[in-house]
């Protein structure tokens, strides 16, 4: 995973997707990311096409838990 700026948001997504209607995308975050922030990027991947998201939560420094599909 990489970090984006919330500016530069819609289009980095834009970007990685090539087939709308099969490709994924997971949203990774740690636990210190507030929760309004990963909508607001499940928002814009919904925007710009996306229709397959996962959300992946760092529970700890070693180990990534599943959180929920949409």
């Amino acid at each position: 995973g990489r970090s984006v700026p919330a500016d530069g948001l819609e289009n980095s997504l834009r970007g990685m997707l090539q087939d709308p209607a099969t490709q994924p995308l997971v949203i990774q975050a740690d636990k210190d990311v507030p929760f309004q922030r990963v909508v607001t990027v499940m928002d814009a991947a919904k925007k710009v096409g996306f229709s397959r998201l996962g959300v992946c939560v760092r529970q700890d420094a070693g180990r990534a838990a599943p959180k929920a599909r949409r």
